[in-house]
């Protein structure tokens, strides 16, 4: 029994997908400022369902909960780049290298809607 427990919980499992100095690329191709590079991500975060405060200048953190699973997540910026890193968690088996595969997709699905939103600028 703890063999198939073990491998149930391998099957839902993936190494933990952080996003590291994610090129800034604007619809228009012009640099974005800072400002545009925060609303992005605010933005795009919140669309996907993730809770966000400021930490700072170039730093938020996003927390999402979804039924009994909790992650949260460091996001630094700058106008050039961004990147995403696990922080935290709740019911989602992370054991220092894999975490189920939900959360992959959900900083996935953050991704996109802040490239989304970077390109209407």
């Amino acid at each position: 029994m703890t063999t198939t427990s073990s491998y149930g919980a391998f099957g839902r499992t993936k190494p933990v997908y952080n996003v590291n100095n994610m090129t800034v690329r604007t619809g228009t191709g012009t640099p974005a400022t800072l400002q545009q590079v925060h609303d992005a991500i605010v933005v795009g975060a919140t669309q996907k369902g993730w809770l966000v405060r400021d930490e700072g200048p170039g730093h938020i953190v996003a927390q999402i909960f979804v039924r009994s699973h909790m992650a949260e997540v460091d996001i630094t910026f700058d106008a050039t780049k961004f990147s995403i890193n696990y922080k935290n968690s709740e019911n989602l088996l992370y054991d220092g290298t894999v975490i189920h595969r939900n959360y992959n997709k959900w900083i996935q699905f953050m991704i996109d809607k802040i490239a989304i939103n970077l390109r209407r600028y």
